[in-house]
């Protein structure tokens, strides 16, 4: 019911736009937004684990620039909601979340922690800047093999792409130096994308808006995108 009253997922958004990607300035916007919807729900000692364009939608008329997280189907508490003890660090041998934009601690096995949504928006904000990922197909939209991506997952970690930019590129550098337990820097977060915003409110007039008609039904076949193989 609350789905049908919301508009189309970023991911739509993205294979609507003309350019098949975002500026940074309205990507910065949306990762502003994100970062208070990931404070909050860390807040209140849940982790979503499936962060993703496909799981982030627009709503419609008086709320139409607001950013809506859905599909908690996997998220999980890692704190006591009383003493706040955080839950040890596990080894898993499956992947967790979406492997196009789970966080390389998901490839390798561990326990996921605040740090790794975080991660997994920051490959959501690049996808959003370029339409793909290094690891993504841009024409055919599927991944490579798991261990592809995590080794390109951690190739990321040691320069920055020139395709990725440097706000982005900081906010990933952030979110990959967490330790499991740290609690991260919102509001720092927040001040490496606020900069980014600035050109966004010069050039709003000259914004063209996706209008939410013009996005296409939402086939399918569709959820299984960015899986591997």
């Amino acid at each position: 019911m609350v789905l049908e009253n919301l508009g189309p997922s970023l991911d739509k958004l993205i294979q609507a736009s003309p350019d098949g990607a975002l500026g940074l300035g309205h990507v910065a916007e949306l990762g502003l937004q994100m970062i208070s919807r990931l404070e909050y729900i860390h807040s209140h000692n849940f982790i979503h684990c499936d962060i993703k364009p496909q799981n982030i939608l627009m709503g419609t008329e008086e709320s139409k620039g607001t950013a809506f997280l859905i599909d908690f189907g996997i998220a999980k508490q890692y704190r006591h909601p009383s003493s706040h003890i955080h839950i040890p660090m596990n080894e898993y041998s499956q992947l967790v979340g979406t492997p196009a934009f789970t966080s390389i601690n998901s490839h390798l096995g561990g326990e996921l922690g605040r740090r790794d949504d975080l991660e997994a928006l920051v490959y959501t904000l690049m996808f959003l800047c370029s339409g793909s990922l290094p690891w993504l197909s841009r024409h055919h939209r599927h991944c490579l093999t798991s261990s592809s991506i995590q080794f390109l997952k951690e190739l990321l970690g040691t320069r920055c792409p020139p395709e990725v930019p440097m706000e982005l590129f900081d906010f990933f550098s952030h979110a990959r130096g967490l330790s499991f337990t740290q609690k991260p820097d919102y509001d720092h977060l927040r001040t490496i994308l606020f900069s980014a915003t600035v050109s966004l409110v010069i050039a709003k007039k000259e914004t063209q808006v996706i209008s939410v008609a013009q996005v296409p039904h939402v086939d399918s076949e569709d959820n299984n995108m960015y899986n591997t193989p």
